[in-house]
């Protein structure tokens, strides 16, 4: 009967291995949190900040990059000093912010999260609902106006079953079915652009200072991974690889946001809209991008809003597992999400809103005050480990002695018994340790992106200190910037544009102009 226990834990063992996640669905899965939104919703917004749009968004990439290598090495760090921590696995991100400052703040972080979590589906349901009405429209050669407002509640609809399903390593599928649109998407648009008639003059603004606070926010927005990358590297088979799948997302993403940025530079300037789709000459290829881009939008809320459901799941005491009260909690907070987007009267601005007040703080603020905290207390407790390590020895007449390992000394003894006590205890024989650069290899570029290397680290320098500071102080002044802006913009602009929950005509007017 033991042997039957014993094969069926190890082969359980075996399929949850096998579920979870390689460096090719981490990948993909970083690739839909990105989504289109680089592509459709963000190349209006760099054009508005002039010649210093693309230099702005090559730099927050790299500190979006840097960031989300610090997030990842707190959970390895984290793993060393507290052996219970994947215990807390369904909320990975407050655990952090819980050992490194305590109880309080991580109870800051999970409200923090979840604001931004169900925020950033606001704007997804916000695009997806639109390019449906724009796909109506221009088949139908204007005549089918079913408004966006009505879309909403059924992409709503669509999302709630397949939120049900669980993490991501249970949707891993759904992430590379999402990676691949965002690439169809990119090359399609492409094609849009270069097949819509540009003959008018290309105007770019000079840029502004509010043109590039607003920037941030947005960027933030669509680029802010760090909700989600723990809940990935949790899920992942090997935690230390989450760099390498960073960087690989980065480059593919940035790299299609720069492509398309750039057409849209030289093609069509500030007549291009915030929806990139929008005023393209009808085709089929727009058509089917418009098909594909909802897809991937409704496909990325549904991987986004992960972390969210396990924070909530675990603070209700709701199974790990598929169930009623799962189905019940995350179709509650999916009607949430679709009555916000009923409020908002246009997608860039609760996009910038959410960058700047929220996502600055994940990514800017959060990683590195973390990893400042726990690179100390890792330090500190492997100085603590070595110093109190000791090698025991048991001689044959019942005596222990003892001697710390930091001495890095080892003792020669004698077993024989015609010897006496004195004479069995040879000399300590010291042994100097070679240097690490002699039995390391030598640095690479990639090491960076590999996690466990904090572990090696020792204590954090100086030069890391001061570049983490001056990241925090640049986060909380280009938020408090951004907010301050997004919420002028969004005042101004309700005044002459009401939202669907208030008039449904006049806000699907406005899509209908832009058609």
């Amino acid at each position: 009967m033991s042997e039957v226990k014993l094969w069926s834990q190890n082969d359980n063992n075996f399929n949850d291995n096998n579920n979870h996640l390689t460096l090719f669905f981490a990948t993909c899965c970083i690739i839909d949190l990105f989504g289109i939104f680089p592509v459709i919703a963000l190349p209006r917004t760099i054009i508005d900040c002039g010649w210093i749009g693309i230099p702005l968004a090559l730099f927050l990439f790299f500190i979006q990059i840097y960031t989300s290598i610090m997030l990842g090495r707190c959970w390895i760090i984290a793993e060393k000093l507290q052996k219970n921590i994947s215990e807390k696995q369904r909320y990975p991100y407050s655990a952090l912010m819980e050992l490194a400052y305590g109880r309080n703040a991580g109870r800051l972080v999970t409200v923090i999260l979840g604001l931004a979590v169900i925020g950033a589906c606001v704007p997804n349901l916000i695009l997806a609902s639109q390019n449906l009405q724009l796909i109506g429209l221009k088949l139908s050669t204007y005549q089918m106006d079913f408004s966006y407002c009505y879309w909403l509640l059924i992409l709503g609809l669509i999302c709630c079953p397949l939120m049900w399903i669980g993490t991501p390593k249970d949707l891993k599928w759904v992430g590379v079915i999402s990676a691949v649109s965002v690439l169809s998407t990119s090359l399609l648009t492409w094609y849009c652009l270069m097949d819509t008639d540009s003959e008018e003059e290309t105007i770019v603004p000079p840029p502004s200072w509010k043109s590039v606070v607003i920037a941030y926010g947005i960027l933030a927005f669509q680029f802010d991974v760090h909700p989600m990358l723990l809940t990935i590297q949790v899920d992942m088979k090997n935690k230390n690889e989450l760099g390498i799948a960073i960087l690989i997302a980065f480059l593919i993403s940035g790299g299609l946001f720069l492509i398309t940025s750039a057409l849209c530079y030289t093609r069509y300037g500030t007549r291009i809209h915030y929806n990139t789709l929008q005023g393209l000459d009808g085709s089929t290829a727009l058509y089917v991008d418009f098909v594909i881009v909802c897809i991937q939008i409704v496909l990325s809320v549904v991987v986004g809003a992960s972390p969210l459901f396990q924070d909530l799941e675990e603070i209700l005491h709701i199974p790990s597992g598929f169930g009623w009260k799962r189905c019940v909690l995350r179709t509650l907070v999916v009607l949430i999400a679709v009555t916000l987007a009923e409020a908002i009267p246009r997608f860039d601005l609760i996009m910038g809103l959410l960058g700047g007040s929220l996502m600055g703080q994940l990514m800017f603020i959060y990683p590195p005050l973390m990893y400042n905290r726990l690179r100390s207390l890792h330090a500190r407790s492997t100085v603590q480990h070595n110093n109190s390590t000791i090698i025991k020895q048991f001689t044959p007449y019942g005596t222990v002695e003892e001697i710390p390992t930091s001495n890095r000394a080892l003792v020669f003894r004698s077993h024989r018994a015609d010897l006496g006590m004195e004479d069995r205890l040879d000399d300590i024989h010291f042994l100097e340790r070679k240097p690490i650069a002699s039995v390391v290899r030598s640095k690479s570029f990639l090491d960076m992106f590999y996690l466990e290397k904090v572990l090696d680290m020792g204590r954090i320098s100086m030069s890391e200190k001061m570049a983490n500071i001056t990241i925090i102080t640049l986060g909380v002044t280009a938020s408090a910037f951004s907010t301050y802006f997004t919420l002028s913009d969004i005042i101004e602009y309700a005044d002459f544009t009401p939202p669907c929950i208030t008039n449904v005509s006049l806000a699907s007017k406005l899509v209908y102009s832009r058609a």
